[in-house]
């Protein structure tokens, strides 16, 4: 029987079939909402469409929008209800998109490491 190694270590196996189904997703972190909200508001963009473009359920726009404004990374800037990151944000994500590269190479590593003991 395969199997596949989480990024856990743990192994991911079918649940009748016992063939490997990958790696689970796991939820995404807060830094990783930020993030999609920040690039979902890029050009200007109304709730609904930073909701959508970030993947979000409603409970959490409204959670995670008033807290981005408020640290000023989101702002509104005209009367058109329409969301724009700020300078700040713009800072957010590229430090965002530096530490992704970093953890994600990380995981590969780890990868890599594993699989020397199958």
């Amino acid at each position: 029987m395969s199997s596949e190694l989480e990024p856990t270590g743990r192994v991911a196996h079918g649940l009748s079939t016992g063939v490997a189904i990958g790696p689970v997703r796991k939820k995404r972190s807060s830094l990783d909402l930020i993030a999609d909200m920040i690039e979902a508001a890029k050009g200007g963009a109304r709730q609904t469409a930073i909701m959508y473009g970030a993947n979000l359920s409603y409970d959490l726009l409204v959670t995670y929008l008033p807290v981005l404004q408020a640290k000023r990374l989101l702002e509104a800037k005209d009367t058109n209800g329409l969301i724009f990151p700020s300078q700040k944000g713009l800072r957010y994500l590229r430090e965002y998109r530096s530490y992704r590269r970093t953890k994600d190479g990380l995981l590969s590593k780890q990868h890599r490491i594993l699989s020397l003991l199958e």
